[in-house]
């Protein structure tokens, strides 16, 4: 992730979680009348958030093993 070499990966994940919390509120004024093109902005503005919140908790997650043991973890985390 570029953003993580210039921001602090904390900072990162905060942004991702608070834009994850905010796109689940969105969420809270679905009904049955909804149609696929209201779901679309919602649906992005879940996902992205994601990448946000997720790449750095992998990142500091992994960044600690030396790497002749990055394989196995790696592997689980996916």
């Amino acid at each position: 992730m570029l953003l993580a070499r210039k921001i602090d990966t904390r900072w990162l994940m905060m942004f991702g979680l608070a834009l994850f919390c905010l796109s689940m509120w969105s969420f809270s004024y679905i009904t049955s009348a909804w149609s696929g093109g209201e779901l679309l902005l919602p649906q992005v503005l879940r996902g992205l958030p994601q990448v946000f919140a997720v790449a750095p908790v992998v990142t500091l997650g992994l960044g600690s093993l030396p790497p002749e043991r990055l394989s196995t973890p790696a592997a689980c985390s996916t």
